[in-house]
């Protein structure tokens, strides 16, 4: 009781660490290698005494052994460190950080390991530490928050380059891979999940006909040179949080080309906390596309988790929140970021900026329809559990004029401009 949660963090990197493990002497016979020698004009033949880089056994022996450390300092020492191949991260209470270095130190003393004791990889204790390009804060830990982002240098990089790649208009398929799996790893230490929306645009630049980019991949790029920017890093949280629980559902009649969505939300506890139902006409259904298709139940039933989303979404720093919906097309969508058809993609590029802008996160789950409460309110049907007195009528109306008219933004520029599905980033949604 009263004692300090602040800690402190170091990281340790093992020199030429497959050099340092040795081959079994019985299986000697088997590590011979031939390399062409181009100054006596002919191959020659090597026999090695330790592990071979890039070999794919050799990533399988030298995990087992660096888990192997890892499990001696967290179930002989009960230190507080992880590891990623030769990389180790040990954190420490602030009152005991000379302690923590020493034992880990010791382990690699004793079990014949050795690690870098000077330049740039010799860290010391602090409240941020690095690896792998990564920043891990820990000035938050007494309010038991860890922060993971991304280093100056890691951003500085990458937006060199993309700015040489827009200066040049032009991404050869090598490149163009390098610099997707690059951002790639970037992007997943950034909070919200725009990203993924401009590495598709990448993926598909790479498998295309032509090394010059698109307006549209150009208007991607922008993007997420913004994101690195201004992008939050990820916050992981031990502390204890409150529960929201999100139910949506949508009904669509094709016959009249009318339809309504529904949402209801509960706390942690089940204890309803709001609902709305909101109806849609003819005109604003064919807005979405009804005139195109025999059904629109996808794009409803998407616009109503949507909806629900961004009404009611808080920071997830405060509350964990879990999304109920009955179609398992529209979950499938908001899990990966991506939807079916340029309407739905606004739709969801629309809950993708408030998701960031907000620092929300939501687990999506599956309900069975009969289950689904909400399927009450989509439908324009009263409901004992649901009274009329805490319905949010007026939020979900105004926030509906808001995504419809960016919907319908979108679509004009998609048609009218440039082709571009990637135009509604803007400096400080992420």
């Amino acid at each position: 009781m009263g004692a300090s949660t602040s800690l402190m963090a170091k990281t340790y990197d093992l020199k030429s660490a497959y050099r340092q493990v040795p081959i079994r002497e019985s299986h000697l016979k088997f590590a011979y290698f031939s390399v062409y020698n181009h100054k006596l004009g002919h191959p020659q033949v090597y026999r090695l005494k330790t592990l071979s880089f890039g070999a794919t056994h050799s990533v399988y022996s030298f995990l087992r052994l660096s888990r192997m450390i890892y499990a001696i300092a967290t179930r002989g020492l009960f230190l507080l460190t992880t590891n990623f191949y030769d990389d180790f991260i040990l954190a420490s209470p602030s009152s005991l950080p000379q302690s923590s270095q020493s034992g880990l130190e010791l382990i690699f003393l004793l079990t014949g390991w050795t690690y870098a004791t000077e330049g740039k990889k010799a860290t010391v204790f602090d409240f941020k530490c690095k690896a792998l390009g990564v920043e891990f804060d820990f000035s938050g830990a007494e309010r038991a928050v860890l922060r993971i982002g991304n280093t100056e240098s890691r951003r500085a990089e990458l937006l060199s380059m993309i700015s040489a790649v827009l200066a040049n208009k032009h991404l050869d398929k090598p490149t163009s891979l390098i610099l997707r799996g690059k951002l790639g790893f970037a992007d997943g230490f950034m909070h919200g999940r725009l990203g993924a929306l401009v590495l598709k645009k990448l993926s598909d630049h790479a498998y295309g006909r032509s090394a010059r980019i698109s307006d549209e991949l150009s208007v991607a790029l922008q993007a997420i040179s913004m994101r690195l920017k201004d992008g939050r890093p990820r916050e992981v949280r031990a502390a204890s949080q409150d529960k929201l629980l999100f139910f949506t559902d949508a009904a669509y009649e094709p016959s009249t080309k009318v339809g309504g969505l529904g949402g209801v939300l509960y706390a942690g506890d089940g204890q309803l906390v709001s609902w709305f139902r909101v109806a849609l006409d003819s005109d604003t259904c064919k807005k979405l596309g009804a005139d195109s298709k025999d059904s629109l139940i996808y794009e409803l039933e998407l616009l109503a988790a949507v909806l629900a989303l961004c009404i009611w979404s808080q920071d997830s720093s405060k509350v964990v929140q879990v999304h109920f919906g009955d179609n398992d097309s529209v979950r499938y969508s908001l899990i990966k970021a991506s939807a079916s058809g340029l309407t739905g993609q606004l739709i969801l590029n629309y809950q993708l900026k408030h998701e960031a802008a907000c620092n929300s996160m939501t687990w999506f789950a599956r309900v069975p329809t009969e289950a689904n409460i909400s399927d009450y309110p989509s439908r324009m049907l009263d409901h004992e559990a649901l009274p009329s007195a805490i319905q949010c009528v007026v939020l979900a109306q105004t926030e509906l004029e808001s995504i419809l008219k960016f919907v319908e933004k979108g679509t004009a520029d998609f048609l009218g401009e440039a082709g571009s599905s990637v135009p509604h980033f803007e400096k400080g949604a992420s």
